[in-house]
């Protein structure tokens, strides 16, 4: 379901949508990369490089990973960080809802 709704929302009209909800998450992820390491580095007592490690872990499988897939298998400190950046996305502040959505099907 939220797949089709994506479909509808990210059309032409919004070229700067990804084309998967997923997808758009992960982009967010990427824009805001250094501000999200730097805070869950802090909050989950995290290296910067295992904090770093942990997103790009968790960017790569929502590039790769559809809604409705079921749950995606990742690292403790990849899952830790899919949960922490699930808490801290505001819809619609920082994303509509349906990639929300996709997070938090992730986390």
């Amino acid at each position: 379901p939220g797949e089709v709704l994506w479909k509808e929302y990210a059309n032409e009209s919004r070229p700067w949508l990804a084309d998967t909800p997923s997808r758009d998450v992960a982009l967010y992820l990427m824009r805001n990369h250094e501000e999200i390491t730097a805070a869950a580095a802090s909050s989950m007592e995290l290296s910067l490089d295992d904090a770093d490690e942990a997103l790009r872990e968790v960017i790569q499988l929502l590039v790769n990973w559809k809604m409705g897939e079921g749950v995606a298998t990742l690292s403790e400190n990849g899952q830790k960080m899919a949960q922490f950046t699930s808490e801290r996305i505001e819809v619609p502040r920082d994303m509509a809802m349906v990639p929300a959505l996709a997070l938090w099907e992730l986390a």
